[in-house]
């Protein structure tokens, strides 16, 4: 077959006029219906219909404006590499386009309004390099007045200024020393440039950098002074050498004013968000707002990215607040008149479980839901400084704004009290009969009424409660309506030995032992038990608290009554200082960590121990259902797992524990030696029959005057590590000889960093106070007692403190003078 021909043939071209011939050409449509030219001020404008402008205006009001900012030495993006770009980011919009404007400003249009609200709610889009930011359309926008840095200020800088008042300002002419010479001083919360760059980019973000006023857009109503600009160009000059972005904020142009009225007030732009390309790299989305302003004269503002949460129903909790509230009493009262048919336990429980029911409808129905209050608060008092933001402020705006702020507050009180309420050694060879039976007798006898009222108020009304909700303070506070079914279900364990199941329940806090804490023996497990067992144990623990003085060796010196730990620390800083003095075959010093002790510890063993000390059988059998009658669920990240039961260990948080455990470390305590191979067969001992294991990893040898070759034997039978001096024993430093600072200068670093870790500027005074109280006071608790700190380390850490609690800082220094007070002159006169 013969292919058919191509089709050759050439199609015919224009011919290309000439730049003469297109002039002679005329025009199909007559001039005067092109837009007349005309002047408008210093520039040239074209008048068009109003019809043709508003309709302009409608098509372009749901477009939007954006920047993209690059970092320094990266190559800007052409607007079609942009568009396609942005494109494959978000490949869920319809029809859009993008329009230069210059200066790195876009226009964005779109063709549908959910898509405007798609992009909207997203700020800021990481472009990698460069970030893309979002901004509202405005008809009068320009991109020429648009600065980021001060370059720009002398000249003109009024003109940016935003101002209430219409008073004729000094300008910039003026001669300076006739104005202020400090405005503002800079906050340095940064490095000088000159101190070189970092060596990695770690993401890192800079929230709240006060008192740095970065340009003269977020000034107004101040006289600007040319000295300003040193601090303006120092912070500025280093956020571009560490390539640093400013994040805009959404919400309050200014976020600070100083809340005066009239040709006083006054408002800046104090706070801001900078980050670096890293950081922007992990939070793909991010955007800054301005919160209301409450209780201080700046907006707070609040950094968002997208997080993947899962939500979940947290437990029931009874909650200190309900308790001002009249009707809850009344709803105690009816549902404790209920009548129920059962043993006292299930009375008790049963109660509770329909007070439970009752206290959710009623919170929900009648007292409101707390967050719900804030929540309406809030919007008002927003409502209300949007309104001064758009149209200024006003006599009758401020009112309204400090009413607003009160029922505010008001509400953030009630929210505060809902957030206050988330068999080779037998025990036999090392053990006395100690308990006698009139010792017995006492312990097992049947409490009284005030017996039970007195552990019951005994214990601390502000812990958390168990898993049934209810804690001390509901006890104590509804002890009138409550007593009678409690005492009842008392008695009726110390009569039968026996346990309701589930009354027994706990909930297991994981808390972390190190801050990067990552496999379980990394935490630590309290036990939240059920308010209505503890009682029970509480009152079991102050009958065996008496006695253990006297059946416990001299040795223990932890959880037993009139002994002191700190006496631990005299025998160890004693027994340091002694071990190198010369003695027959050298000396030796052993420090023995348990792996989870409170843990692991063997119920048989424990039984076997307490039968061997000579206690009865019915306070044994106590012990036992206790033990038994255990139901623990893991709580994680707020939520409670599963129940489970345990077949050993105690309970870390019941106020039975501590004894019990020493009760059964008795044993090693009396364990008789004849030597180094004799502990070791202690130790293995020990770990068949109580199922305590030593942790060898953790547990140390301190050696004295003792040769080589004998010590690398020792180690090698006990297998444990070789310490040296010094070493830290309960948080203390142990070392010989003086004090020194070098010696305790540890501790007062560890204090230091505690403090300057704390986010003080959301404490008052007397909440940095009582975490000083609290937690610091604590951390030298026992140092103090065991050593004479020097005085210039004692007077750093004081200082420190005082800082600390007067600006929130432990390096800034605040003069604090006090009100309505005046000094007398104590000076000595010479009459």
């Amino acid at each position: 077959s013969v292919p058919e021909p191509k089709n050759t043939t050439i199609g015919q071209t224009k011919t290309p006029k000439s730049f003469a011939q297109a002039v002679t050409n005329l025009c199909d449509f007559p001039l005067s219906q092109l837009p007349q030219p005309v002047f408008k001020g210093d520039g040239l404008a074209i008048e068009i219909l109003e019809v043709a402008y508003q309709a302009g205006l409608e098509a372009c009001k749901h477009n939007l404006h954006g920047r993209v900012l690059w970092p320094k030495g990266s190559t800007p993006l052409s607007v079609v590499a942009l568009k396609a770009k942005l494109s494959v980011i978000r490949k869920d919009l319809s029809q859009w386009g993008i329009i230069s404007l210059g200066k790195g400003f876009f226009e964005f249009t779109f063709s549908a309004l959910e898509d405007v609200r798609r992009v909207r709610s997203i700020p800021s889009w990481n472009l990698n390099p460069g970030m893309l930011k979002l901004f509202a359309w405005s008809k009068d926008f320009n991109p020429k007045m648009q600065h980021n840095t001060s370059a720009h200020v002398i000249g003109h800088h009024f003109d940016n200024c935003k101002r209430w008042n219409k008073e004729e300002v000094v300008k910039g002419n003026k001669d300076i020393n006739t104005k202020k010479k400090t405005i503002v001083e800079p906050k340095k919360v940064y490095v000088p440039t000159n101190e070189g760059r970092p060596q990695q980019s770690k993401p890192i973000e800079v929230i709240n950098v006060e008192k740095e006023v970065i340009n003269v857009e977020g000034l107004m109503n101040i006289e600007i002074d040319f000295l300003l600009l040193e601090p303006m160009e120092d912070f500025q000059s280093w956020t571009d050498a560490y390539h640093l972005f400013h994040l805009p904020t959404r919400g309050a142009e200014f976020t600070w004013n100083n809340g005066r009225g009239g040709l006083r007030h006054t408002e800046k732009k104090l706070d801001r968000v900078v980050c670096n390309q890293s950081w922007l790299d992990l939070c793909c989305v991010s955007s800054v707002t301005s919160l209301i302003k409450h209780k201080s004269d700046h907006f707070p503002l609040v950094l968002e990215f997208q997080l993947t949460t899962s939500s979940f129903a947290s437990h029931f909790k009874f909650l200190r607040m309900w308790s001002l509230h009249l009707d809850c009493r009344n709803i105690i009262f009816d549902c404790w008149n209920t009548e129920i048919i059962g043993c006292p336990m299930f009375i008790l429980s049963k109660k509770l479980k329909i007070l439970k029911d009752k206290l959710k409808i009623w919170n929900t129905e009648s007292f409101g839901n707390v967050h719900a209050l804030v929540n309406n608060a809030e919007h008002k008092l927003q409502h209300i400084q949007e309104q001064i933001q758009q149209n200024g402020h006003s006599d009758t705006l401020l009112a309204d704004e400090k009413l607003a702020s009160n029922e505010y507050e008001e509400a953030l009180n009630k929210q505060e009290a809902f957030w206050q309420e988330k068999d080779s050694l037998l025990a036999e060879e090392v053990i006395p009969n100690l308990v006698t039976d009139d010792v017995n007798a006492l312990l097992t006898m049947l409490p009284s009424h005030d017996e039970i009222k007195a552990a019951a108020f005994a214990l601390n009304k502000d812990r958390a409660p168990g898993p049934d909700g209810f804690g001390a303070f509901f006890y104590q506070h509804y002890w009138d309506v409550v007593k009678i079914d409690v005492i009842n279900a008392m008695m009726e364990f110390f009569t039968s030995s026996w346990i309701l199941p589930g009354f027994n329940s706990n909930i297991i806090a994981l808390l972390p032992k190190t801050p990067e804490a990552s496999s379980i023996d990394q935490y630590r497990t309290i036990a939240m038990a059920n308010f209505k067992f503890k009682v029970i144990s509480k009152i079991i623990a102050d009958r065996l608290a008496s006695i253990m003085p006297v059946i416990i060796s001299d040795e223990q010196k932890g959880f037993i009554h009139d002994r002191n730990i700190k006496d631990c620390l005299c025998i160890v800083l004693e027994a340091a200082n002694l071990l190198h003095n010369k003695s027959f075959g050298g000396n030796l010093a052993l420090k023995i960590d348990i792996t989870k002790a409170f843990d692991t510890l063997d119920w048989n063993f424990l039984l076997k121990v307490l039968k061997t000390f000579g206690f009865n059988e019915v306070f044994c059998n106590w012990i036992h259902v206790i033990l038994q009658s255990a139901y623990l669920s893991v709580s994680i990240n707020g939520k409670s797992h599963d129940y489970f039961s345990c077949s050993r260990g105690v309970r870390q948080g019941d106020p039975l524990s501590p004894l019990l455990f020493c009760l059964a470390e008795d044993v090693l305590s009396r364990g008789n030696l004849s030597g180094l191979k004799a502990l070791k067969d202690l130790f293995d001992n020990y770990a068949l029959e109580s199922g305590q294991v030593i942790n060898t990893s953790k547990s140390t040898i301190f050696s004295g005057s003792i040769t080589l070759g004998r010590l690398n034997l020792i180690v090698q039978l006990l297998n444990f590590n070789l310490g040296s001096i010094p070493f830290n024993y309960l948080g203390v430093p142990i070392f010989k000889g003086k004090p020194k600072t070098c010696h305790l200068q540890p501790v007062a670093d560890k204090i230091k960093l505690k403090l300057s870790a704390w986010k003080a500027s959301l404490l008052s005074i007397a909440g940095r106070v009582q975490l000083v109280r609290a937690v610091v006071q604590n951390m030298l608790t026992y140092s103090i007692s065991l050593y004479s700190w020097p005085v210039g380390l004692l007077k750093d850490i004081e200082k420190c403190i005082r800082n600390f609690i007067w600006s929130g800082d432990i390096d800034k220094r605040k003069l604090v003078l006090p009100l309505g007070r005046k000094f007398a002159d104590l000076t000595p006169k010479v009459v």
